[in-house]
Formats: structure tokens, sequence, C-alpha cells
């Protein structure tokens, strides 16, 4: 088994056991007030997020879950989860699973800070705007 550590270059990683339930304390550490977690349904089917969600609720960050992400996600998926953010009112994202929703976040993280549909930042330096930050 490997120890636990931190590392930030400039991303930070956490890595060990209970890595997971420290996601609440990151989301503190970066001021969200409210989290958008982003995942597909077999990670949610398989109660995967429950350290998640708790480690937000230990520190009383309000979180909402869209979990319509499909493998290699397309751009209705990162459309719906913007109207997600929107309608939440989401300031940080998280990523909970493989690529795809990780893939998906860093197109919701864009979207939503700048505006606009995912295909319009398609290529290098697109936009100007900071994106919503994403733990995952």
């Amino acid at each position: 088994m490997f120890p636990s550590f931190s590392y930030e270059m400039p991303t930070r990683v956490e890595f060990g056991r209970g890595s997971a339930r420290r996601a609440g304390e990151e989301a503190r550490r970066i001021g969200a007030s409210r989290v958008l977690i982003i995942t597909d349904g077999g990670v949610l089917a398989a109660g995967l997020l429950d350290r998640v969600t708790a480690g937000l609720d230990e520190v009383s960050v309000p979180w909402e879950v869209f979990s319509e992400v499909e493998p290699n996600p397309k751009d209705r998926n990162v459309h719906a989860a913007v109207d997600a953010v929107r309608a939440f009112g989401a300031d940080c994202l998280l990523a909970a699973g493989g690529g795809s929703p990780i893939d998906c976040a860093k197109g919701v993280a864009i979207v939503a800070a700048a505006g606009g549909k995912i295909r319009d930042y398609e290529g290098r330096f697109k936009t100007t705007s900071t994106p919503l930050p994403i733990i995952a």
C-alpha cells in the first residue's frame, strides 16, 4: 500500500486512504459554496459517491449530482450539465469516476464560465474566461 501524500504543481493531487472523504475539505479550501458532482450512472448506482458526499456534508457545502454522462461524452452531456450548474448555482465541479466524467467536467467548466457551446472552444486558447474549478 502506498502512503498518503499531497502533490501540487500547479494541480493539487490528493492520494491515499480517505481521499474521497476529503473532497469536502478541498471544496472549502478553494472557496466553493455549491458543488455539482459530475458522474455516470454506474458510479452513482454502485454507491461510490457516498464518501464524497459525506465529506461535503461534513463541511456544510451543498451539492447536487449530475449523472447523465455517457462514455466518451457528447456535446449534449456537456450542455445538460451546464444547465444543471446554472439551475443549482454551482461554483465548483467535482468529477467522480473515470475519464468520461472528467472530460465532461472540463467542458462544463469552460462553457459554464464563458458561455456559448462547447464547439466554440475547439482548438487552443479559445477563451480568456477562468473556468469553474474542478475537483476530481
